[in-house]
Formats: structure tokens, C-alpha cells, sequence
């Protein structure tokens, strides 16, 4: 092939993903809000669907909001300062009649929000113990006095992989709160989910070691009170990834060389000719979901001159960590390219002879390898595979000697 898709010009075109340092705001922007807080407003706001929450300890589904432990402001970046989304946190439902703190003015989180972004401020705290409103609105005798005023320190992480109670897959963005210089609590905020999880942080130790300025607070993170997303809500259908042939440059590809245009810009790169004698098969599948596609790229020489997808955290690991660095010009590799798409995993199998299944409202999607490399070494075509949402399709491969891989993700219907 003279030009394949991953040209410099193309490669450089390819969307971030946020675990590859893009910002997060998909993570803190886009969040559901009828659960914790506030309705939301904004362009920048694409509320999801009820995700429901569970108390680890007590099992509890989506405890209702109590008392404001937390507040978070969000700024809508189109609409400038003056608009602003904003989402309560609400801290743990009491066993007993002592009420939690409440913070006066919420914080500002930056927008845009990158990974290791870290936020200082000074907080200042009522006690809703100490007055018969406690934080109320001031209507007659007027909310509790200013009690405390406590310095945070919120650290923003770059997403991991968490696992919801279901056994899906979600990544999330971790927001780490050390207050009066103590460990207190982590928030998780998944993407497109908002707020899906929360971890105590608090110790016997920082009990021991109590700092002046928390003296009198009533109530700590507690374990009892961790809580963690039950199970994804469908997607949202975020783009759509088009099938291309290719029989003229690659002779001895059984069956073809397939590849796959994700961005208006790579499906004209493949229609142009600009990327070789491509011509479309008709087949796509939709991209959205809760985890990043890594894509992996060899090279026209030496190889291999195909595309590799997977949304297997281990699988994208072991890939990035067998590429050489600079790119060797005599030994075959794939070499990461970012994260152009997002999908979903299915639920791990209950033995191997059952097909992965499905979050709710994605399909399977399957992949199929051309036996490049058998038994006995490198056979005369490059390596390739193959995608499909249709079974048959990978069947009519394997006939042709392709392996089927099975399902290896799941993608919108």
C-alpha cells in the first residue's frame, strides 16, 4: 500500500482521549443531575439518564441527599462566567440526629480541567447543630453562625478503570480532598455520569491527631457511608466508525484488507484515494460508551500495514508496553495512536463456551484475525482484523481462514 491511513498529516488529526491527557471535562461537564442536586442548563450539559448509586455496606439503592456535605460549581465555558452549572454533593445520611456541616459557597472547579490539576481554597462552614435553622434559608431566626474555616486541597486525576456492582466497566475521573491537611474523602466522577462513586479517606490516625481547625466538627468520612455506581445507563451514540476493502494492494489478504474510518477526515482520506484503493463494504457500527478504544497502528514497511482496536485495559497495556521507541525500521510493532473512540466492555464470562453479553442498549461487536502468523511463522500477507456487530460476517471470515476472536466489545445499537 503507498499511503495508508496513519499518515504524519492524519495521525495528527486523531482525537485525544482523556486517559491520553485531554481534559476532563466530559467527566465534570457531563454529569446526570436529578439524583444529587440541581436541575442542569447549558449547552455543555448532556444529563444522562437516572444512574442509580448503591451504600456498599447497607445496600442501599440511590440514598436520597440529606445534608450538603459538598458543593461544586461548574462554569460553562461557551456561555462564559456568568452562567454556571452546579451540582451538590450530598455527604452521609446520620444514623443518629446530628446533622453534617454545611459549606456557604460551593467550589469553583476549573474549566477546562485537566489531569493533576490541583485546587486551593479556603472554606468556610455552619454548623446546623447550633441554630434552630441550621443552614436554612434566613427566614425568621437566620441560619447558624460561621463555625469553621477549613483550607481543602482538591487533586483531579486522570481516569482509571473502575468496575460498577453490576461487573461493567466505567472510567472515572478521581477527585481527591485533603481537608485542614488531612485525608477526607475521594469522589469519583465517571464519564458522562457525573458523580458514581465516593471513598472515605479518614483514619483512626487523623482522629488521633485531630487538626485545631476541625476541632467540634460532628460527623466524619465513614466507610459505612462508600457508595459505587450499580450499573451503566445506556450510551450516548457519539459518532460512528465506517468499513473499508482493500483487495488491489493487498493480492494474498485472504478475503481483503479491511480498515476503519473513524473522523470525517479519515472516511474522505479513504473515499479520495488519498490512502490507498479503499472502497467502502456498507458495514459500520456506532461509537459511545463508557471506556476508551486504544487504537494501534505497524506501518506501511516494515508492518504490519493494519489498524488494531481493543478496549481491554490489559490487552492496550501489554501493547504499549512491547513498543520500542523510536520506531524501529526493521522490526514489526504496533504502535499506539491515541484513543479516537469510546465503547463498552461486556460483562466477564460465565465460562468460555458463552458469548459476552452486553450492557444495556449496545450490542456485540466481534473481531476476527487473518492468521498472518500460524504455526509455521509469517505467511506472505500482512495481519488484519476484522469488526463486526454481524456474526455472520465473522463466520463467512472464518471460512476463509480467519480466526474468530469473539466479542470484544460492545458498541451502541
Amino acid at each position: 500500500m503507498r499511503l495508508i491511513l496513519c499518515s504524519t498529516l492524519l495521525c495528527g488529526l486523531l482525537p485525544l482521549s482523556p486517559s491520553t491527557g485531554a481534559a476532563l471535562n466530559d467527566f465534570y461537564l457531563h454529569y446526570q443531575a436529578s439524583q444529587f442536586g440541581d436541575p442542569v442548563a447549558g449547552s455543555n450539559s448532556t444529563p444522562t439518564r437516572f444512574v442509580p448509586v448503591v451504600n456498599l455496606r447497607r445496600g442501599e439503592l440511590s440514598p436520597a441527599p440529606v445534608a450538603s456535605i459538598d458543593r461544586f460549581m461548574l462554569l460553562d465555558a461557551e456561555r462564559g462566567l456568568s452562567f454556571k452549572y452546579q451540582v451538590r454533593l450530598f455527604g452521609p445520611r446520620q444514623a443518629t440526629a446530628v446533622r453534617a456541616p454545611c459549606k456557604i459557597e460551593p467550589t469553583l472547579i476549573p474549566n477546562p480541567l485537566s489531569a493533576g490539576a490541583v485546587v486551593l481554597e479556603t472554606n468556610q462552614w455552619r454548623d446546623p447543630n447550633q441554630a434552630p435553622e441550621g443552614c436554612g434559608p434566613n427566614f425568621f431566626l437566620g441560619p447558624s453562625p460561621v463555625r469553621w474555616v477549613l483550607p481543602d486541597r482538591m487533586t483531579f486525576t486522570a481516569p482509571v478503570r473502575r468496575t460498577a456492582l453490576d461487573g461493567s466497566e466505567y472510567e472515572a475521573s478521581a477527585m481527591r480532598i485533603e481537608r485542614a491537611g488531612v485525608p477526607w474523602i475521594t469522589y469519583y466522577w465517571g464519564y458522562r455520569l457525573g458523580l458514581v462513586s465516593s471513598e472515605s479517606n479518614w483514619s483512626a490516625l487523623s482522629l488521633i491527631r485531630l487538626p485545631a481547625a476541625l476541632q467540634g466538627w460532628p460527623t466524619f468520612p465513614n466507610p459505612d457511608e462508600e457508595f459505587e455506581l450499580a450499573a451503566l445507563p445506556p450510551p450516548f451514540v457519539e459518532g460512528e466508525v465506517t468499513e473499508f476493502i482493500n483487495t488491489e494492494d493487498f493480492p494474498n489478504s485472504p478475503g481483503g484488507q479491511f480498515s476503519y474510518a473513524v473522523t470525517d477526515e479519515e472516511k474522505r482520506k479513504f473515499d479520495d484515494g488519498g490512502a490507498g484503493k479503499w472502497q467502502r463494504t456498507g458495514k459500520r457500527f456506532k461509537t459511545g460508551g463508557y471506556v476508551s478504544v486504544c487504537r494501534f497502528y505497524g506501518s506501511v514497511t516494515p508492518g504490519p500495514d493494519s489498524y488494531f482496536y481493543t478496549a481491554v485495559q490489559s490487552e492496550c497495556d501489554a501493547l504499549k508496553a512491547a513498543q520500542v521507541t523510536p520506531k524501529p525500521a526493521n522490526r514489526q510493532q504496533l504502535n499506539f495512536e491515541g484513543a479516537p473512540f469510546r465503547a463498552s466492555l461486556p460483562f466477564p464470562k460465565t465460562s468460555p463456551d458463552v458469548l459476552g453479553n452486553c450492557p444495556a442498549a449496545t450490542i456485540r461487536l466481534y473481531r476476527a484475525y487473518n492468521g498472518a502468523y500460524g504455526a509455521n511463522g509469517k505467511r506472505n500477507f500482512d495481519s488484519n482484523h476484522r469488526y463486526s456487530t454481524e456474526l455472520n460476517v465473522i463466520r463467512a471470515m472464518a471460512n476463509l481462514g480467519w480466526v474468530n476472536e469473539g466479542v470484544v466489545m460492545c458498541v451502541p445499537e
